[in-house]
């Protein structure tokens, strides 16, 4: 008697279920609200061209939308088409005769019958020939970047609604790695010429050239939920904000510019990992809880993260205006000639020049300089005057005292500064005898601190190159490095013929130095020795 009771159930049930089969259409239409006209839709891997409605089988299967548009980045979006109508509303009398159905299937899920597809972001604009180079020096991942807390919705009979972990806070563990930013960030840079190539030297000048640092302040992940218990998360998507600290050459603040970018909708067909287990929250529910996203899926997430943050940059007021080439006077505080007493007290020697090597302490770095009078005249790389901290010189014998800068010429990296000593020890400037090729020089420099110990490394004169601004610099095999910018070549007589610069570099060699004539760098601050 059981066993007749629930076939005629079910058969009631298979007619029923048939009926509302046939009353309902087999294919659901997704309207699309497209702004983007010339933007064709592909639904998977099958082009739809520019179509305002997309018809789906209604068998509640994710399919991955994405909007093409030239010189556009792609937008993706996830959409899940309804399923046939399932009698739900018999789930409680079919139980009670011991028929279970599934309580997931029907119209417990309310999905998208429309979609506002927004406008597609521009791609990286292409450097114009009169835009400065970008080079990218820093980028900053903060340490709560390794696990930050995401959002969570799920879908249900009223449509998308937030999920019981939207108002926790579950930490999870990022992908987006420090080298990927990097990566790509200077790969789109190096593909739209803002970033030159290798074996091409000496191209970044103050002229032509700003300084970008690259900081993830906030990235957000939210988790869409289809609302089925037996599925995974039906996509992610990530808001992110990025902050860009712009500096000139000389690392004088410009501009913080900070973009918001919305990524595009993920699948976890094809990123699902499989870690995605129940938790048991403080309500003691089972709660569908993030474990985490396969390797590729934060790859393809980071790129697109850059490529839209650096397209929102480029193409900002802001960095248009600090991107333009604009010619420089450098005349303003060198109208009239400096003349400066000829140092009677000078090395002589290469043992003996050391003493006239001083150490620069300026912006928190430690530079290289020397002292061209007896009064306290000193040579060294540029120095800002907006430079609000501590800048002071340090002598050989351990003195240091504040300065204060007389002039500069940022195309020769140069500043003329000035302390309050008497009858230091200076070096004579070799400014009317020719450089050959081949000469040997002495690059010195001073390893900073109270010791002011000093570098003496010897080479040869190698080449004769010029800047991209065409000013002329000696090229040579001595070592060199970061702390002897400022610092004096010498020729074998202890007599300065160049000013060592290190903000000049080639691109892809190493075991080079540059210097700028120093008859070159002495005319250009209008100096004369008498």
């Amino acid at each position: 008697m059981q066993i007749l009771i629930r076939l005629f159930f079910i058969s009631i049930v298979l007619a029923l279920t048939s009926c509302a089969t046939i009353l309902t259409p087999n294919n659901h239409i997704l309207e699309l609200n497209n702004k983007n006209h010339s933007a064709d839709v592909v639904l998977d891997s099958v082009v739809l061209g520019n179509v305002n409605e997309v018809n789906f089988k209604r068998n509640s299967q994710k399919k991955l939308l994405t909007l093409k548009q030239k010189g556009c980045i792609d937008e993706q979006y996830v959409v899940i088409p309804n399923s046939f109508s399932k009698l739900v509303f018999l789930d409680i009398p079919l139980s009670a005769v011991g028929i279970l159905t599934d309580l997931s299937t029907g119209k417990l899920y309310k999905y998208p019958e429309e979609i506002n597809l927004k406008e597609n972001v521009l791609e990286v604009p292409l450097k114009g020939d009169q835009n400065k180079f970008i080079n990218l020096t820093k980028v900053v991942i903060p340490e709560f970047m390794r696990a930050f807390t995401y959002s969570c919705k799920v879908y249900n009979s009223t449509g998308l609604t937030d999920s019981r972990l939207a108002k926790k806070t579950h930490s999870i563990s990022s992908k987006i790695k420090y080298l990927d930013v990097v990566e790509f960030t200077k790969n789109t840079l190096l593909s739209k010429k803002y970033m030159a190539t290798n074996n091409i030297g000496l191209t970044y000048s103050y002229e032509n050239s700003l300084k970008l640092e690259l900081e993830m302040k906030d990235v957000v992940l939210n988790t869409i939920h289809q609302g089925k218990r037996r599925s995974p998360y039906t996509y992610y998507q990530v808001i992110a904000n990025l902050k860009w600290n712009i500096t000139d050459f000389y690392d004088v603040p410009l501009e913080v510019i900070e973009t918001n970018v919305v990524s595009g909708q993920y699948s976890d067909n094809k990123y699902y990992d499989g870690r995605l287990k129940y938790i048991i929250d403080n309500t003691n529910d089972n709660v569908l809880a993030y474990q985490g996203i396969d390797t590729t899926f934060w790859e393809e997430l980071t790129n697109e993260i850059v490529q839209k943050g650096l397209s929102k940059l480029l193409r900002s007021d802001k960095m248009n205006s600090l991107l333009k080439i604009k010619e420089v006077d450098e005349s303003e505080n060198m109208s009239s000639e400096l003349i400066i007493d000829k140092p009677q007290t000078f090395g002589g020697t290469i043992a003996n020049s050391i003493d006239a090597i001083v150490s620069i302490n300026s912006k928190g770095e430690q530079k290289s300089g020397y002292l061209i009078s007896n009064d306290g005249y000193i040579l060294t790389s540029f120095c800002s005057i907006n430079d609000t901290g501590k800048q002071t010189v340090v002598l050989r014998n351990g003195k240091e005292y504040p300065f204060e800068i007389i002039r500069s010429h940022k195309g020769y990296n140069v500043s003329l500064i000035k302390i309050n000593s008497k009858n230091t020890k200076a070096l004579q400037n070799l400014l009317d005898k020719s450089v050959d090729l081949a000469q040997i020089v002495y690059c010195v420099s001073s390893s900073g601190g109270l010791e002011n110990n000093t570098t003496l490394s010897e080479g040869i004169i190698s080449g004769f190159r010029s800047t991209s601004l065409g000013l002329k610099v000696f090229q040579t095999d001595a070592s060199v490095n970061y702390s002897s910018n400022g610092g004096p070549m010498l020729n074998a007589d202890g007599e300065v013929i160049g000013l060592l610069n290190t903000k000049y570099v080639e691109t892809g060699v190493e075991g080079i130095g540059f210097g700028f004539p120093i008859s070159d760098v002495v005319k250009a601050l209008n100096i004369s020795f008498k």
